[in-house]
Formats: structure tokens, sequence, C-alpha cells
């Protein structure tokens, strides 16, 4: 099989600073109040270049898809997982976010379906 979310995101997963909890299926933490598949990574540099960057480390090699009204960019993984961007997230006063979804996957390399918000250190959700 192509690119997959398995073959993607082991950068990832084993980067510290996204905070992959391998028990779980989760990156970054839980905030208080969010349900358990939003997802907080905390930043000192710009929420939006963080985002981006593992927004790039996931869909490596795939074709991404605009959606530029909406401000979004989709990829859909060879193994059916699909990875989102969303520059201006409206539940989350406008942090970005990554989502997940392995709803339709043959592989979830051990990610759940989740949605991860970059946040300016500092600031609390």
């Amino acid at each position: 099989m192509g690119i997959t979310l398995r073959k993607n995101s082991y950068s990832a997963k084993a980067n510290p600073f996204y905070h992959f909890d391998p028990e779980t299926g989760y990156f970054g933490e839980h905030g208080s109040g969010n349900r358990q598949y939003v997802r907080l990574v905390y930043v000192n540099d710009d929420p939006i270049e963080e985002t981006k960057t593992l927004f790039k480390i996931l869909t490596k090699g795939v074709k991404i898809q605009e959606d530029l009204l909406e401000k979004m960019w989709h990829a859909d993984l060879e193994d059916g997982s699909t990875v989102t961007i969303r520059i201006n997230h409206p539940t989350s006063e406008h942090a970005p976010a990554v989502m997940i979804s392995v709803r339709k996957s043959s592989d979830d390399a051990g990610i759940k379906s989740q949605k991860i918000h970059f946040i300016q250190k500092g600031t609390r959700k």
C-alpha cells in the first residue's frame, strides 16, 4: 500500500511536542470541558505555522484538496484516513486545528479520530 497514516505518522508520534499517547491513540492534551476527541497542543510560536507543520507531516506525498471558502484543506490517504486542516475553527475562538478521521481507514495506526487545536501558550481553552 502507498501513502498511509501509519507511514506518515511515525515522526509525529515519536515527537514529544505532539504528546502522542499510544494507550489512548490521542495527540495533545484533553482540555477541561472539551469532548474527549478534542485535543490541545500548546505552542510557543505561531499556532498556524505549527498546525501546518503537523498537517504536512501527516499528508506527505498526498494530493491536497482545497476548500478556500471554508479555509480548509483535505487529504485522503490511501488507507482511507482523512486529514483536514482548518485555519479558523469557529468552535475554539479561531484556534487552528488538524482533524484526523480514521472512520474509513483500513489501518488507523493506533490513532483515534480527533481534532487537534494548536493554542498559544499562556491562553487557556
